[in-house]
């Protein structure tokens, strides 16, 4: 374990045309000790060569993972977990390659764990809708992180998240920039996490078969396990909308929340320790 460094462990796969914002947002950070895991999950569109085009900018490194097999679906937490045992950080945070971290971010996080050493930092979190999306790169969002706020609509009346049904009743009103704003505790994991010692003894994220069960299971087992979570005011990410096809990149089949629920009830105090064999 390196001392005070920064760990940021990033699961990806076929989503290359949104990795490179969230790396120029790595690039532009204002505290270089950070380390950042790409683990690459058999992605076919140009992700290795993105991830080499920065290795002089930021310390990143490519892991790529080769047992996947084709066609497979695979949960973000089974790679996740490998990325956490790969790191020297003695802070440890994870994310997905659709996360912007605002430019300060590694330095508050330093900070702001350092004041809360046994809780799980969680970030505030812009969710961009598909309109948001498609004119973020027409506002300097490079020269300025919270140059997004201007975007049409960002805070009056944006359109709706999500349009699946059961997602829609709970989580268009809660996932607004102005609900993300004034929440005082942000629950999801589209950037957050906490010291070496405490992902070791949390054991990390639940591994599932399907969407969207990893999510819950790590905001309810952090409870259980009285993990508290803190989302300090002015640490942002934005989550750049992933609904839409792309070249080699198609969405991940949505499931119902109530069969989300389902599948963590199942689980949940029956799960192992992924993190066991973690070096401290």
């Amino acid at each position: 374990m390196v001392e005070g460094l920064v760990s940021i462990v990033l699961a990806t796969f076929n989503r290359a045309h949104l990795l490179w914002r969230s790396l120029e947002c790595y690039a532009r950070q204002t505290d270089r000790n950070f380390e950042l895991l790409v683990l690459d999950d058999a992605s076919e569109d140009g992700t290795a060569e993105l991830v080499a085009s920065f290795e002089g900018k930021l310390p990143v490194r490519r892991v790529a993972l080769d047992d996947k097999k084709p066609g497979e679906w695979r949960d973000a937490a089974a790679v996740i977990n490998r990325g956490i045992r790969l790191t020297k950080g003695e802070l440890v945070y994870i994310t997905h390659p659709e996360a912007m971290l605002c430019f300060d971010g590694v330095e508050r996080l330093r900070a702001e764990q350092r004041a809360h050493p046994d809780d799980v930092l969680m970030l505030r979190t812009y969710y961009l809708t598909r309109s948001m999306q498609e004119h973020l790169d027409t506002v300097l969002w490079k020269d300025d992180f919270y140059a997004v706020r201007s975007l049409p609509r960002f805070y009056d009346d944006p359109e709706p998240l999500y349009e699946e049904e059961t997602l829609a009743k709970l989580m268009n009103d809660f996932c607004t920039p102005r609900a993300t704003d004034e929440v005082d505790v942000w629950n999801s994991w589209v950037f957050g996490g906490m010291t070496r010692a405490s992902w070791k003894k949390f054991g990390g994220l639940t591994e599932f078969d399907s969407w969207g069960s990893t999510d819950i299971d790590f905001h309810y087992r952090r409870d259980f396990m009285g993990f508290r979570t803190v989302t300090p005011r002015d640490l942002y990410v934005i989550h750049q909308n992933h609904d839409k096809p792309f070249g080699t990149y198609r969405p991940s089949p949505k499931v119902p929340i109530p069969e989300v629920v389902e599948n963590v009830k199942k689980s949940f105090f029956n799960r192992r320790n992924y993190l066991e064999d973690m070096e401290m």
